[in-house]
C-alpha cells in the first residue's frame, strides 16, 4: 500500500500526510510507528477530513436501505395467496 493510499483509507489530508512523513525520514527519524496513518491522526487531528467519514456513513445507509428495500420485496413476491 502507498502512503497517498494509506492517507485516503484514513480519510487524512493526503498532501499534509505526504509531506509531514517524507520530511520526518529526510530528516532521519526512525520512530516508524508515529508514521502510521491511524497513529499520525491522532497527533494532527486538524488533517483529518471529517466530510470523508460523513460521506461514508452516508453511502452505509443508502446501501442498506437498498438491501431493506429488496428483502422486502422478495418477502412480498413469496407470500403465497
Amino acid at each position: 500500500m502507498t502512503l497517498v493510499s494509506s492517507a485516503h483509507r484514513n480519510d487524512l489530508d493526503v498532501w499534509d500526510y505526504v509531506k509531514d512523513v517524507l520530511d520526518q525520514l529526510i530528516a532521519g527519524s526512525t520512530d516508524y510507528d508515529s508514521l502510521r496513518p491511524d497513529v499520525w491522526a491522532k497527533s494532527h487531528p486538524d488533517s483529518i477530513r471529517t466530510y470523508r467519514q460523513k460521506e461514508r456513513q452516508e453511502q452505509a445507509a443508502r446501501r442498506d436501505r437498498k438491501r431493506l428495500q429488496r428483502r422486502l420485496n422478495r418477502m412480498t413476491q413469496m407470500k403465497p395467496e
